[in-house]
């Protein structure tokens, strides 16, 4: 698992080597304990996800079902793939359990408190993070979810304090991500053209420089600003490239949990509780045959926003169930 966390930080030229010691090391534990769970979530980690999701689920349901119960790196892993797959009332119950299992990892409650933002279960989201963030305040993925909490819950102001008081930068901060914290929080605040149209040209530029890691953020952005064209054009930018339908694996040897491989994306933030109209967009539809995850909920039970206001027509227009399904597997 040190070798898989490390991913995050190999140059690309690298990662090949370190993915095999990880399989290496991974398969020499699981020779003296077949149901040594890290030894399970470091395999599972290098399975690609977006293209496919039939592997990577029944790779996460083996892994399930071999490892100790309540292993949190399995968990986590399988919980942040339910989110990707649409179905984040299971992933959020999932990272709860992980949460209470490893209490003391900072990670873990920022991926509740983030799950539960996305839910727009904004109170139990400030209860956990009003605890964490009084033993962890400077931790990066803690700030982010903090952070976009406060934008959820209508606090603009605060999130703004959060970005422009150096001291309460997260550890290993950038300048340039904070300045455009900042801008979101303003054009939040004051829900001007000039600075919607700002904080949407920063991501923009972000994107193209490549850096699929922004699509993410930049979803998360336009739909706070109610601006869901921009958030469809995020979409559409974060997807291209990507390896697309028929269960293709993307490139690169990282996955969804930690570090990314060059092909993943990041799918999670379009099932957002507040990116209702950006389903309904018909371009969403086509992404959702192309990336190959109407086919996987077809075969799996469809996924939480079937069950929503006006979601019922999306879903047949996909030809799903009406109602969401559990049909991914055991949780």
């Amino acid at each position: 698992m040190a070798q898989v966390l490390s991913l995050r930080v190999s140059a690309p030229g690298e990662r090949d080597a370190v993915a095999l010691r990880v399989r290496e090391a991974a398969s020499r534990a699981l020779a003296l304990d077949p149901h040594e769970g890290l030894a399970l979530a470091a395999q599972v980690s290098l399975e690609p996800t977006f293209g496919a999701w039939p592997s990577k689920n029944q790779a996460l349901l083996r892994a399930l079902a071999l490892a100790p119960p309540d292993t949190p790196a399995v968990l986590v892993q399988r919980a942040q793939f339910l989110a990707a797959v649409g179905r984040t009332r299971e992933a959020t119950a999932l990272m709860a359990r992980a949460a209470a299992t490893a209490p003391l990892l900072p990670w873990i409650q920022a991926a509740e408190v983030q799950l539960l933002v996305d839910s727009q279960r904004l109170d139990e989201a400030q209860r956990i993070a009003d605890r964490a963030v009084g033993l962890w305040p400077q931790d990066p993925q803690l700030w982010l979810a903090r952070f976009w909490l406060k934008i959820a819950s209508g606090r603009p102001d605060e999130a703004l304090a959060m970005a422009t008081d150096r001291a309460a930068w997260p550890d290993a901060a950038s300048a340039a991500d904070m300045t455009l914290a900042a801008q979101v929080a303003r054009a939040v605040r004051d829900r001007s053209s000039a600075g919607r149209d700002a904080v949407l040209g920063a991501y923009r530029r972000r994107l193209d420089a490549s850096a699929a890691e922004a699509g993410g953020p930049a979803i998360r952005a336009a739909l706070a600003l109610g601006r869901t064209d921009a958030a469809m054009e995020f979409v559409q930018r974060l997807f291209a490239g990507a390896a697309m339908a028929d269960g293709a694996a993307a490139d690169g040897p990282a996955a969804v949990v930690g570090p990314r491989r060059p092909g993943e994306r990041d799918t999670a933030p379009l099932f957002l509780a507040p990116g209702r109209k950006l389903r309904a967009d018909a371009r969403f539809a086509a992404l959702m045959r192309q990336s190959g995850l109407a086919g996987f909920w077809r075969e799996t039970g469809a996924p939480d926003f079937c069950g929503e206001a006006g979601g019922a027509a999306i879903c047949a227009g996909l030809d799903l169930p009406s109602a969401p399904g559990k049909g991914a597997g055991p949780s």
